[in-house]
């Protein structure tokens, strides 16, 4: 998966030689996506989190809870995206419909 400008979102089936355009659903710059098996998420300007089910290929908008730049995310066990403002934390079991707020001190 790779993010950009304008929404931008595309997805590679085979390690990246070729790319294959997804609607986003936004107009934000999109800054980091990551996945954990077929759930992907994505984060971007003005607190802009998406989700998807179905490895990247169709997206969920999502509430931050910010309106801060989200600039990068990473998935595991839990979701972590960090931004301009702090660090926000999603657990894993929800795959990003709640988000937990942490401020770095």
């Amino acid at each position: 998966m790779a993010a950009g400008d304008n929404g931008a979102l595309l997805s590679s089936a085979d390690g990246g030689v070729s790319w294959t355009a997804r609607t986003s659903g936004t107009t934000q710059t999109l800054k980091g996506v990551a996945c954990a098996s077929s759930i992907c998420m994505a984060v971007g300007d003005a607190g802009t989190l998406l989700t998807s089910a179905d490895n990247g290929a169709s997206w969920a908008t999502r509430t931050s809870g910010t309106t801060a730049d989200l600039s990068g995310v990473a998935c595991a066990s839990v979701c972590v995206a960090a931004g301009d403002e702090g660090i926000l934390v999603s657990p894993a079991w929800d795959w990003g419909a709640g988000w937990t707020s942490v401020r770095l001190p």
